[in-house]
């Protein structure tokens, strides 16, 4: 999730705890088609600034460890501890960037093998009866594309969705799924993206703290985000890094930490189109919708 959450600029430290959000939503195209006539003036239209914000938090966790673990251990203790910091940095990180994702207002349920039931307050009204499959992305995209005008991420040419492994089964497992990425793109396969599907880049996440798995009359159904650009916004007033103690107990107690101050917003928390960027696949029968 981390890496695909988009850094805001300019902030540090000395910044304060609050990150403010301002964007622009100006109306869809000119009533005149942008032409002009001589002597004319040129029509001034008024353009709506939105703006939101979030705090600025700390985050870390720390192992400890005596001097007699390290002096007895025939292997390298600080190293392994080293790489496990890392890695529950990795599965923190992506947990608060998930909790942006989830601030999103427009939430769309599976309630049918080929059909959503769609609700714009942040909150499922329905649980989640069938596994997703083409047709569900098919409409998911249109609705992104059509109906909320929404931008492509970057400046690309396609929607991300970052899905549970029970919803990219089931993908692969329509018939109607063809775009598989093969051994000719070994670095979106490595980036875990496992095809695209009508304009959204398929990846695939087995983090299940973050996108869930439920089942319904025993099937597995998975969560999934879709979103395009300006989705969730991070900021971080220190880069997260690892930290050894200073050891105490006249160097018998001895650790190592992870410690960041950082976090995550959503930058429209809106369900107007041309304005919500997050699409939340759920229902109300996740733990966590």
């Amino acid at each position: 999730m981390i890496q695909w959450v988009e850094p805001v600029d300019g902030f540090g430290k000395k910044k304060g705890d609050t990150v403010n959000l301002f964007t622009m939503t100006g109306p869809p195209e000119s009533p005149t088609k942008g032409i002009l006539q001589e002597n004319i003036r040129i029509p001034e239209t008024a353009v709506g600034i939105s703006g939101t914000s979030f705090l600025i938090l700390e985050f870390g966790e720390a192992v400890t460890w005596t001097n007699i673990w390290d002096d007895f251990a025939k292997y390298d203790l600080p190293a392994f501890v080293k790489k496990r910091l890392r890695e529950i940095m990795k599965l923190t990180l992506d947990v608060s960037a998930g909790d942006g994702f989830k601030k999103g207002l427009i939430t769309m349920t599976p309630s049918s093998a080929s059909g959503f039931t769609i609700d714009t307050t942040g909150t499922p009204s329905v649980a989640a009866t069938s596994a997703i499959g083409i047709n569900h992305l098919q409409i998911a995209r249109d609705y992104a594309y059509g109906t909320l005008k929404m931008p492509y991420f970057g400046e690309g040419d396609a929607y991300i969705g970052i899905a549970n492994w029970a919803t990219t089964r089931s993908v692969r497992n329509d018939t109607l799924f063809k775009e598989w990425y093969v051994l000719g793109n070994p670095e979106k396969l490595q980036r875990g993206e496992i095809g695209m599907v009508e304009n959204i880049r398929i990846i695939e996440t087995n983090h299940d703290t973050v996108l869930q798995v439920t089942t319904s009359a025993g099937t597995n159904i998975g969560q999934a985000f879709i979103f395009g650009d300006e989705a969730v916004a991070f900021a971080e007033a220190q880069t997260p890094e690892l930290r050894l103690k200073i050891a105490d107990d006249y160097g018998r107690n001895l650790g190592c930490a992870w410690y960041g101050q950082l976090g995550f917003g959503l930058y429209h928390p809106t369900a107007n189109p041309r304005e919500a960027r997050v699409l939340r696949i759920t229902g109300n029968n996740f733990a966590n919708p």
